[in-house]
C-alpha cells in the first residue's frame, strides 16, 4: 500500500475518531453520571435522612418552602432517591449543619446558587446606564455593606450614609434625606416591588452570594457537586424565571384572574432588520432586542410575535393604528397613548467617514455644511434634523452601510458601528462620538389590556443584567455561541478538511514530479487561530514580535487582560462554564476593539492587545471601558488589566509585555480565597 493511501486512511480515521469523541463528550455534558462507588453510596443511604440547614425568607430562593433551592432539592431527590431533612434557620449566626444554604462570600468548594447583585433604588424615574454618570449624590446603605458598595462605585463624589435596618433606610429615601438607597435586589425583592421602588442602576460588581456549603462526606460532596452543575445547566433558568414572575405577582397583589388574562393575550413587537438589535440569521431571528424580549417571554410565560417591517414609516403607522403592541422608540410622533420603558441603551452615536477623510467634528454644529447618512426617521435622524443638520435617510442600517462611498459621512449608534466595522465599514473610522441627551428605550401601547405587560416589562428591563444578555446576544450574532450548532459546525469543518486532504492528494498524484515545498494556508490559519474564541493565539504573537519590534510607528501599547477566578469557576461549575466566561470576554474584546489593534488569547484566561497610534490617554479610556464591560461577565468576577506604553525603540515588545503583566498583577484581585 502506498504511503499516500496510508496517509489518507489515517487522516480519515483521525477525523472520524475526533467526531466520535466530540459527539460523546457533548452528549454527556447534559447528563448526570456517577461513578460506581458514588452509585453504591446512594444505594446504601437511600433510607437515611441527610440534614440540610436552609436560610429562611429569601425571596425566589426560599420563600415559605418554595423557591429555587426547593426546586433543586426536589429534582435531586427524584433523580437519586436520596432524602434531605430540611432544617430551617433565620439567624445567620445560628448553629447549622455543615450542609446548608448560607449567605456568605463564596469559597472554593461552595456551590453558588445565586449571586445577588446590589442596585441603586429611588422614588423617581431616574435611570443610569453608566456608573460614571452617578456623581455628587448621597446613598443610604445598610451598616456592614458600605465598604463593598464604596469599592464597587469607586467615586469620591458619592457620599454613603449608613442605617441599621431596611425600614430606616426606606424612610430616609421617602423623606429625601438621601438621593438613593443601595440594596441587594433578590434579598429585598419584596420591598422593591411592594413599595414600587425604582431600580435606577444595577451595581453588578457588588454582590451577596447564596451558596450551598458542603461537609466532610466526600462521596456526598461529589454527588451534590455533579448534580448541582447538571441542574444549573439544564433547570436553573426555568426555575429562576418561574419564581421571579410568581413573586412579582404576589408582591404586586395581582390576582389569578388578572394573571390569566395577561398571559392569554398574544403581544406583537414590531421591528425592522437593524443589526445588532434585530438580525436575521441561519438560526432565525437574533439580536439585542430579540434576546431581551425572548428572555422576558420565558420569565413572564407570555407569547410575543415578532412582526418585521421594511421601513420605520410603515411600522410607526401600524403602531399608531394599534396593530402592534410595542416597538423600539425612535422619538417619533405617536397619535396614541404611549408608555416609555426605562432606558435600555445610551444615547451616544458615532459620526463616521472614510479613513482618509480630513473632516473634523467638534460638536453637532460642525455638521451644518455636511449631509449625513442615517436610518430614516430613526432617533439619530430626528436628533440631527432638530439641530438643523441635513440628512439622507435609508430604510435600515444595512442599506445605509452598503450605500456608503468614500466621500460620505454617516451617523450610527455605538453598537451598530462596532458591529458593522466587521462586515462593511472596514475603511471607515469614527470621527467623533456625540450624545443626543436621551437614551434608547421601548415604546409600549398604553391601553388597559396592556397594563400588566407594560409594568412587568419595564420592571424586568431594570431588574435583569442587560449587559450580560447583550454580550451573549452579540456572541450569537458573531457565531461565537455554538451551543445548538457545534456538532454541525465541527462536522462541516471536518468534511472541508477531508475534502481538502483528498484534493491535495489528488493534486500530488497528478503532479508526481514535483516535491511538496510549502505549507497550506489553511493550516497556517489553524496554527494562528485560537479554537475557542477565534482570536489570534500565542503562535501568532511569537511570530509577530520581531515585526512589531522593528516598526517605527509610535506610540504603541501592550494591554494584558487576565480573567479573575476562571479556575474556581471550572472547579465549581465545570469547564464548559469556564469556557463560557472566556468566550464572553472575547466577545467584549471584539465588540470594543479599537482601530489599529490586535486581539490575542495568550493562554487559558489571559488576553493580550497590541495597539498602534493610540496615546496613553486613549489607552486608559479604553481600559476603563473594558473594566466596566468585564464587570458583567458571568459569575461577576471581572478581570484584572495592566498596560505598558512604547514611545521609542528602546523599549521592546517583550519589555512592554513584562511591564504590562506586572501592572496587571498589581491590579489583580482574587475574589475567591
Amino acid at each position: 500500500m502506498s504511503k499516500k493511501i496510508v496517509f489518507v486512511i489515517v487522516a480519515v480515521v483521525l477525523i472520524l475518531g475526533g467526531v466520535s469523541a466530540f459527539y460523546f463528550f457533548n452528549q454527556n455534558q447534559d447528563n448526570f453520571s456517577l461513578t460506581r462507588s458514588e452509585s453504591k453510596w446512594i444505594d446504601d443511604n437511600q433510607n437515611k435522612l441527610i440534614d440540610l440547614s436552609i436560610l429562611t425568607d429569601v425571596p425566589i430562593i426560599n420563600d415559605n418552602g418554595s423557591g429555587m433551592l426547593f426546586d433543586f432539592l426536589n429534582d435531586l431527590e427524584d433523580d437519586t432517591n436520596l432524602v434531605f431533612n430540611r432544617l430551617s434557620y433565620s439567624d445567620d449566626d445560628a448553629e447549622v449543619s455543615d450542609y446548608a444554604l448560607r449567605k456568605k462570600d463564596a469559597e472554593k468548594n461552595d456551590l453558588v446558587l445565586y449571586n445577588d447583585s446590589y442596585a441603586l433604588l429611588s422614588k423617581d424615574d431616574t435611570y443610569y446606564l453608566d456608573e460614571n454618570e452617578i456623581n455628587n449624590v448621597n446613598i443610604g446603605v445598610l451598616s456592614g455593606s458600605e465598604d463593598k458598595i464604596k469599592k464597587a462605585l469607586d467615586n469620591e463624589s458619592i457620599t454613603l450614609t449608613t442605617f441599621d435596618d431596611v425600614d430606616a433606610l426606606i424612610l430616609a429615601l421617602d423623606n429625601k434625606s438621601v438621593n438613593f438607597i443601595a440594596l441587594p435586589k433578590l434579598t429585598y425583592f419584596a420591598e422593591i416591588v411592594e413599595k414600587d421602588l425604582n431600580i435606577a442602576y444595577n451595581i453588578n460588581n457588588c454582590i451577596d452570594s447564596y451558596v450551598i456549603t458542603l461537609g466532610d462526606n466526600k462521596a456526598l460532596n461529589n454527588i451534590l457537586t455533579k448534580y448541582f452543575k447538571y441542574w444549573i445547566r439544564n433547570d436553573f433558568n426555568n426555575s429562576l424565571n418561574s419564581h421571579l414572575a410568581s413573586s412579582y405577582f404576589d408582591y404586586k397583589d395581582i390576582d389569578e384572574k388578572s394573571q390569566t388574562k395577561f398571559r392569554s393575550k398574544r403581544y406583537t413587537y414590531g421591528f425592522i432588520l437593524n443589526a445588532p438589535y434585530e438580525a436575521s440569521t441561519k438560526n432565525g431571528l437574533q439580536g439585542f432586542n430579540y434576546s431581551l424580549i425572548n428572555n422576558f417571554e420565558k420569565m413572564a410565560n407570555v407569547e410575543v410575535d415578532f412582526k418585521r417591517y421594511s421601513s420605520l414609516d410603515k411600522m410607526i403607522e401600524d403602531f399608531n393604528n394599534k396593530k402592534i403592541d410595542f416597538i423600539a422608540d425612535n422619538d417619533s410622533k405617536y397619535s396614541i397613548k404611549v408608555t416609555n420603558t426605562p432606558a435600555v441603551y445610551d444615547g451616544t452615536f458615532d459620526i463616521i467617514a472614510d479613513e482618509n477623510t480630513s473632516l473634523t467634528v467638534a460638536s453637532v454644529e460642525s455638521l451644518k455644511n455636511v449631509t449625513v447618512s442615517t436610518v430614516k426617521n430613526s432617533k439619530i435622524d430626528n436628533y440631527l434634523k432638530k439641530n438643523g443638520i441635513k440628512t439622507k435617510g435609508y430604510d435600515n442600517t444595512r442599506d445605509l452601510v452598503n450605500s456608503l462611498g468614500s466621500n460620505d459621512v454617516a451617523a450610527l449608534d455605538d453598537y451598530s458601528y462596532d458591529y458593522y466595522i466587521r462586515f462593511g465599514l472596514r475603511s471607515f473610522k469614527r470621527i467623533r462620538t456625540l450624545d443626543m441627551g436621551s437614551d434608547y428605550n421601548f415604546a409600549l401601547r398604553n391601553i388597559g389590556d396592556n397594563e400588566i405587560f407594560n409594568d412587568l416589562f419595564s420592571f424586568y428591563l431594570t431588574f435583569v443584567n442587560k449587559d450580560s444578555l447583550i454580550s451573549e446576544s452579540y456572541r450569537n450574532l458573531l457565531n461565537y455561541d455554538s451551543s445548538n450548532n457545534t456538532l454541525r459546525v465541527v462536522l462541516s469543518s471536518l468534511a472541508i478538511v477531508l475534502m481538502a486532504l483528498v484534493g491535495f492528494m489528488t493534486y500530488k498524484i497528478l503532479r508526481r514530479g514535483k516535491k511538496y515545498n510549502g505549507k497550506l494556508s489553511k493550516l497556517d490559519k489553524l496554527r494562528y487561530t485560537d479554537n475557542l474564541t477565534s482570536l489570534k493565539n500565542r503562535n501568532y504573537l511569537n511570530e509577530n514580535i520581531p515585526r512589531w519590534d522593528s516598526s517605527e510607528v509610535y506610540p504603541q501599547a501592550i494591554v494584558i487582560v487576565d480573567l479573575n477566578n476562571v479556575a474556581y469557576i471550572n472547579d465549581n461549575f465545570g469547564y464548559p462554564e469556564g469556557d463560557k466566561v472566556i468566550v464572553e470576554a472575547s466577545g467584549i474584546l471584539i465588540k470594543t476593539q479599537l482601530s489599529n489593534s490586535e486581539l490575542i488569547r495568550t493562554n487559558g484566561n489571559e488576553f493580550l492587545i497590541f495597539m498602534v497610534g493610540h496615546d496613553e490617554k486613549d489607552v486608559i479610556t479604553y481600559i476603563r471601558k473594558l473594566n466596566r464591560e468585564f464587570k458583567d461577565l458571568s459569575h461577576g468576577f471581572g478581570a484584572a488589566i495592566g498596560y505598558s506604553m512604547i514611545t521609542d525603540e528602546i523599549k521592546t515588545i517583550d519589555d512592554a509585555i513584562n511591564e504590562a503583566t506586572s501592572d496587571m498583577k498589581n491590579n489583580k484581585e482574587e475574589i475567591i480565597k
